[in-house]
């Protein structure tokens, strides 16, 4: 692929994301509260913007890592929809040892979770680490009290 290709395709399909993003802040302003699938729209909105973030920053910067040709297309569709995804599970894994921690789902600093659905949504490496440690917590946590032991099909 050329330069002047590369270029377009980055231009392009930053426009077109950052107009989606618009569009759907545009449509949820007036909104008191706004929620998909129970997770606060900011938070999507930040996990969106991470998944974003990160398909430019590999296509301006880390060409070594970048997929090429057709997995190219396909790669920077699909990167910022798992990184809504990621951002999801990280906002409730928070909100959940909020709960665990003080018997509350309330948490005050909203920028705290943007922060983390951002990062959720641009490393899949922090969103896999924190995962693997949840269960690992849980799955220890299980053979620790006989429940698990040989139950598990893996």
């Amino acid at each position: 692929m050329d330069k002047n290709n590369h270029f377009w395709i980055v231009f392009f399909y930053s426009l077109g994301l950052l107009i989606s993003l618009g569009v759907l802040s545009y449509f949820l302003w007036d909104v008191p509260d706004p929620k998909i699938m129970y997770v606060p729209v900011p938070i999507l909105q930040w996990a969106f913007v991470g998944g974003i973030v990160s398909v430019l920053y590999k296509l301006a910067f880390d060409r070594t890592h970048c997929p090429k040709s057709d997995a190219l297309y396909a790669w920077i569709v699909a990167k910022p929809v798992v990184g809504i995804v990621m951002g999801a599970l990280v906002y409730f894994i928070a909100v959940s040892g909020e709960l665990a921690l003080n018997g509350k789902t309330q948490i005050n600093n909203i920028q705290f979770l943007n922060i983390i659905a951002f990062l959720g949504g641009f490393s899949d490496r922090f969103s896999l680490d924190l995962l693997e440690k949840i269960a690992g917590r849980v799955s220890k946590g299980k053979s620790e009290h006989g429940s698990s032991k040989g139950n598990d099909p893996t």
